[in-house]
Parts: C-alpha cells; sequence; structure tokens
C-alpha cells in the first residue's frame, strides 16, 4: 500500500504596509491684538510662519458696528504676523476675529497649518 505523501509549504512572510506619517501638528495661537489705529490684527504663534500663501478673505473681525475684512499680512518677526484690514460692511457686536483655515498660514518647520477660529474674542488670551 502507498503511503499518500505531502508537500510542505512555505509560509510567506507577513505583508508589511507602508508607513504613513503622521500629519504635522497644526499651528496654535498664542495671542492676538486688535490695533484700531492702524486698521490690523496682530497674531503671534507657537512657532515660525509662512505666509506666502496667506488669503486675506479667510480672516474677518467684527469691531463695534463694522465688519472688517484681510487684505494683506506682513511678518513682524518669526512667528508674528500683521494683517491688514479693510472696512467690508457692517456688523453689530462686541470685538470678535474670526478665521478659517483656509488663510495660509503654515509653520515654516513643518508645514502644520493654522486650523483658524471663530468668534475668538480680543484681546487674546
Amino acid at each position: 500500500m502507498l503511503i499518500p505523501t505531502f508537500k510542505k509549504y512555505r509560509k510567506r512572510p507577513p505583508r508589511t504596509r507602508g508607513t504613513s506619517s503622521a500629519a504635522p501638528p497644526g499651528l496654535t495661537l498664542v495671542s492676538a491684538a486688535y490695533d484700531g489705529g492702524d486698521s490690523s490684527v496682530i497674531l503671534t504663534f507657537d512657532r515660525a510662519v509662512d505666509i506666502s500663501a496667506f488669503d486675506g478673505s479667510a480672516i474677518s473681525l467684527v469691531s463695534g458696528t463694522t465688519l472688517f475684512g484681510g487684505t494683506t499680512a506682513a511678518l513682524d518677526g518669526d512667528a508674528i504676523v500683521e494683517i491688514t484690514l479693510v472696512p467690508i460692511g457692517s456688523a453689530s457686536g462686541p470685538l470678535r476675529l474670526s478665521a478659517t483655515a483656509s488663510s495660509g498660514i503654515v509653520a515654516v518647520d513643518d508645514g502644520g497649518t493654522w486650523a483658524g477660529c471663530s468668534d475668538m474674542g480680543l484681546p487674546f488670551p
């Protein structure tokens, strides 16, 4: 009688998945202040920022009866951004800043973006 022989199978090594790098940490706003005399808002972040892709339409500020929108931005230091504001309409309420994540303000070191803010009271903190 013949005894059947079984072929031994080698185990395949486990598949490795590509490593995905985690998204860079977002920028943290450390302080914000409104300069009514210059119609600008000064933002200070936790690290150096790049504003080459700045989009002023993502920034708005309510001051009493006036709604301001962002136009241009300039660096006042590695982590300090001064945003020039112009009146764009009427509003009502206390001094409040709003910004969307599409403001174009990103970290120099890792490209982390600023998530923005919604109706944040000024001065901050």
